[in-house]
């Protein structure tokens, strides 16, 4: 066991970078950017996403009113979602590779630490940046997948050059290959949602204006007890009424939205409601509307430490207040 991680440390540090790069763009982007291969890889992430984000209590709204331009959002969101958890970290490599290429003789025995550290701390500076919003466990998930894939190109790259030019899928290979793909999953979803807020599909806490039948959909009391000292509705702040009719809906709500539909996820509790077993949960009304038609599926009861939506609102919430206090 010794002897393989020796051996491959050596490979590691004998890796001919520029050869590396011309490995990742002749067998891996010039094969995947094929549009029939693209396209599968495209619909069965599509799929995957869309299903994670039910599961995961991520509320997908499909509108009634505008199908095909939905399907092109889909589209556009998952092409997006796929580049930036794939062509990102591989542009990042390809620069590292080019500059270790360059300065590789000065740093010979540090290289391969050297450039992992600078890998790592690149992968998660461009995150970083690019996601100012994402939760910082999000943003180290996606760093820690992105460090995978860079071991799965250098295992091919090692093998192919093993082999004179033949790409090998070992078993060994192939499971890190379903590994990655596995754990892309989550980081593919958050990225599809935070696409989907970037061109206002979601959007959360948007001040948003309700008639007022749709405001008073969202205005009912949770459950039976009095719970008025922790009901949103109460907080001008976050529901402000219209006088002669109607409100502002500002905080605690998500809305998802095509054309002249949306739905509304609307959290009726401030803080987190405990029950007698001890636990927390949030309390929602979900408000769906068509061609200015609402109806409402009130009190769905959450787990607060499953809350997906209460994880966005808080990140969202915490967004403002930093840019609240950039402003002062």
């Amino acid at each position: 066991m010794f002897e393989k991680l020796t051996t491959y440390y050596t490979e590691l540090s004998e890796l001919k970078l520029n050869d590396f790069n011309k490995f990742i763009f002749t067998k891996i982007l010039a094969k995947a950017l094929k549009f029939n291969t693209i396209v599968p890889i495209l619909a069965a992430l599509s799929v995957v996403a869309f299903s994670v984000a039910l599961q995961t209590k991520y509320y997908v709204f499909i509108p009634q009113s505008s199908i095909t331009a939905f399907a092109s959002y889909v589209i556009f969101a998952s092409v997006t979602s796929l580049l930036i958890l794939v062509m990102y970290p591989l542009a990042i490599i390809i620069i590292l590779n080019y500059i270790g290429f360059k300065v590789r003789g000065s740093i010979n025995r540090l290289f391969v630490p050297l450039k992992l550290i600078i890998l790592t701390a690149s992968f998660f500076l461009c995150i970083y940046k690019m996601a100012a919003g994402m939760p910082l466990a999000h943003k180290i998930y996606v760093t820690l997948v992105w460090v995978l894939l860079y071991f799965i190109l250098v295992n091919f790259y090692i093998a192919y050059s093993r082999n004179d030019g033949k790409l090998i899928f070992s078993k060994f290979r192939i499971f890190f290959l379903v590994l990655f793909v596995g754990l892309s999953i989550k980081p593919f979803t958050i990225l599809f949602i935070f696409t989907s807020e970037m061109i206002n599909y979601t959007s959360i806490d948007s001040n948003i204006y309700l008639n007022q039948n749709a405001c008073d959909l969202v205005s009912t009391p949770i459950g039976n007890k009095d719970r008025s000292a922790n009901m949103a509705i109460y907080r001008p702040e976050i529901l402000q009424k219209i006088p002669g009719g109607g409100c502002y809906l500002r905080d605690n709500s998500i809305r998802y939205g095509f054309g002249g539909d949306y739905v509304l996820n609307f959290k009726k509790n401030v803080e987190p409601i405990t029950n007698s077993s001890h636990e927390q949960y949030n309390v929602y009304v979900r408000l769906t509307c068509y061609a200015n038609n609402c109806y409402a599926e009130d009190n769905i009861i959450i787990a607060n430490d499953k809350d997906s939506q209460n994880s966005l609102i808080l990140a969202n919430q915490r967004k403002k207040l930093r840019q609240m206090h950039l402003l002062d």
